[in-house]
């Protein structure tokens, strides 16, 4: 068994047991050195999870430029600044944000780190879209209270949310759909 498989095999295996920490590690490890590879898998995720950012932000076609202006791409949008309180649209804006980043260095270690940022926060965008679309009354109640800083409600809006197997289901899917397509790049 080659490393790029143990890599594939450690990737389904974190992935499975929806392990997020080790998902990013295995994917980290098995982008080392490609650069390309790791922007053109950040944007590929990025655009898989935009519809789910636009269905909670109307006014989130600042994501849809930016994605459809890379590589090209020299700036980040202004709009990354504002809050999107929509489920999952902090992370998606984050993601954004990272991909941007990926673009802004020529360091192939830095560009690694911030492509699986971006993915990362893909992944998790789709996952709070699902969660916050099962339980939209809590979604707004935790994040009315963790805009002013509230972090002690009863019971806890976002354990709840992430405890939704919608949610486990979309991270686990989210990541093995990332080692199917570091897979296919053989």
């Amino acid at each position: 068994m080659t490393s790029r498989d143990r890599g594939l095999s450690e990737l389904r295996s974190a992935a499975s047991r929806v392990d997020l920490n080790a998902c990013r590690t295995a994917t980290t490890v098995l982008l080392r050195g490609q650069p390309r590879r790791a922007r053109s898998l950040a944007a590929t995720h990025a655009r898989h999870h935009l519809p789910a950012f636009e269905r909670h932000h109307a006014d989130g076609g600042w994501a849809r430029s930016f994605l459809e202006s890379l590589p090209e791409a020299k700036r980040l949008p202004d709009e990354l600044s504002a809050e999107h309180p929509g489920p999952g649209g902090n992370n998606f804006a984050r993601c954004i944000e990272s991909l941007g980043a990926s673009y802004a260095t020529d360091d192939s270690h830095e560009v690694v780190e911030h492509a699986v940022d971006s993915v990362a926060e893909a992944i998790m965008a789709g996952a709070m879209a699902v969660g916050g679309e099962a339980h939209e009354e809590l979604w707004r109640t935790w994040y009315q209270a963790a805009l002013v800083g509230e972090t002690l409600l009863d019971p806890n809006p976002l354990q709840v949310i992430m405890s939704n197997e919608g949610v486990r289901t979309s991270l686990r899917e989210g990541w093995l759909l990332v080692a199917g397509d570091l897979d296919g790049a053989a």
